[in-house]
C-alpha cells in the first residue's frame, strides 16, 4: 500500500487542527442519522460508490463571503473574526468572477512517491453550499496547496467546525503520512504556482515535465523522508 503524505505549513495558524481525511464511510453514518436515512447505506450500490472516498472537514467554524469591490474574505466564526486567506480563481477571475478559493494559504499539502493521482469534489453526500468546482492531479509529479472552492451565490458559505469542505479519492489504496511542510517545501509550491502565471495556458503535461526536469519531486521526497521515517 503507496504512501500519501499530508500535513500544514509549520507556521499555519490552523496547523494544530488538521486532521488526517476521514472516511467518507464513516462521516456519511452521522450526515444520514440526522435524517433519518441511515438505511440507505445498506444499498450495495451505495456502499460500493463511497468506499474510497475521504472527507476533508473543516478545522473551525467558517463565514465565507465576497464584498464586491473589497478584499475576499472568510472569517473564523468560533473566535474573533480572523482573515485568511480567500481568492478569486487566480487567472479565472474575469472569466469566473464568482467562483472562490479558501484556505489555499499551506493549510494542506499533499504529495506522494509514487504516480498517485488525487480527486477533489465538492461534499456532494452532505447538505452543504460548497458545489460547482472540481479537480485531479498526480500528487507525485506537482506540489501545492490544496484550495477549498465554490461557486458563490452571492450568500455568504456558512461551514461548522467538522463539516466537510471537500471529498478526495485516489487511483488506489493508501496509507496517510504525517508530514510538516517546511519553507524549502513553500519555496517549490511558488515555483510550481507561478508557472501558472507566467505561462496559464500550460497543460498538466507540461508542469509535470517541468516539475521533474527541476527534480523536485526527489527534493520533496527527502525533506518529506526525513520526517516520517
Amino acid at each position: 500500500m503507496d504512501i500519501v503524505a499530508y500535513g500544514s505549513h509549520d507556521k499555519h495558524p490552523y496547523r494544530i487542527l488538521l486532521d488526517e481525511p476521514e472516511r467518507l464511510t464513516k462521516s456519511i453514518k452521522k450526515e444520514y442519522a440526522k435524517y433519518n436515512v441511515t438505511g440507505l447505506l445498506q444499498c450495495p450500490s451505495i456502499a460500493d460508490t463511497i468506499k474510497d472516498y475521504y472527507v476533508i472537514n473543516t478545522p473551525c467554524d467558517l463565514l465565507i463571503k465576497i464584498t464586491r469591490g473589497k478584499s475576499h474574505k472568510v472569517f473564523n466564526t468560533s473566535a474573533n473574526p480572523h482573515i485568511l486567506m480567500v481568492d478569486q480563481l487566480g487567472e479565472d477571475i474575469k472569466r469566473a468572477p464568482n467562483a472562490i478559493q479558501w484556505l489555499s494559504d499551506f493549510y494542506l499539502c499533499m504529495f506522494a512517491p509514487t504516480k498517485t493521482i488525487l480527486n477533489i469534489y465538492p461534499p456532494f453526500m452532505h447538505k452543504s453550499d460548497i458545489f460547482g468546482i472540481a479537480g485531479s492531479f498526480d500528487i507525485s509529479k506537482w506540489f501545492r496547496p490544496i484550495s477549498f472552492s465554490s461557486i458563490y451565490t452571492g450568500n455568504p458559505i456558512e461551514i461548522k467546525k467538522g463539516e466537510p469542505m471537500a471529498y478526495v479519492t485516489f487511483n488506489k489504496e493508501i496509507k496517510f503520512k504525517r508530514f510538516t511542510v517546511t519553507e524549502p517545501m513553500v519555496n517549490i509550491a511558488h515555483s510550481c504556482l507561478s508557472l501558472k502565471v507566467y505561462s496559464p495556458k500550460s497543460s498538466l503535461s507540461y508542469c509535470y515535465e517541468r516539475f521533474k526536469i527541476n527534480r523536485y519531486n526527489k527534493q520533496i521526497m527527502k525533506l518529506i523522508n526525513e520526517q516520517i521515517d
